[in-house]
């Protein structure tokens, strides 16, 4: 494992990216939703990199303020925990809404534990539901604020 003090000398950070100072090239790859890099042989998240490059720690899990799981500028991540990062995913509209018969139902998992918001013959009225129960569990976090 490298240390802090031996990330900083041989890279530099620049707009999201850790460059190699010897060379100014980006060691990077693109894997599924994220950038992969491999240093002395062991393969690391680029905003995992970036957290410690600026933070000297490293942290549980990481949040992309933006979702891009691409842009790793310091500014756009944050530290959060398991509940905090899956609900700034976007798993889509119906998320938290499930459709029974000619109503729907407003269900989240909100640290995880499930938890029921009613039934709604609209489905405008059941987003809004939803959205405001996901706005105050989970603040700037949410998905849906």
């Amino acid at each position: 494992m490298f240390t802090w003090e031996w990330l900083t000398e041989t890279f530099v950070y620049e707009d999201g990216w850790l460059y190699l100072r010897s060379t100014g090239k980006v060691r990077g790859t693109f894997k599924a939703r994220y950038v992969k890099m491999t240093i002395q042989g062991r393969e690391y998240y680029m905003h995992r990199l970036v957290w410690f490059y600026h933070n000297k720690t490293w942290p549980i899990q990481i949040d992309h303020a933006d979702g891009n799981g691409f842009n790793n500028k310091i500014e756009n991540l944050r530290e959060c925990n398991q509940s905090q990062n899956i609900a700034n995913a976007n798993y889509g509209d119906m998320r938290g809404i499930e459709q029974r018969g000619g109503s729907f139902r407003v269900r989240l998992k909100i640290n995880g534990q499930r938890i029921s918001y009613g039934s709604y013959q609209e489905l405008a009225e059941a987003m809004k539901v939803r959205n405001e129960a996901y706005l105050k569990a989970f603040g700037e976090f949410s998905f849906f604020g």
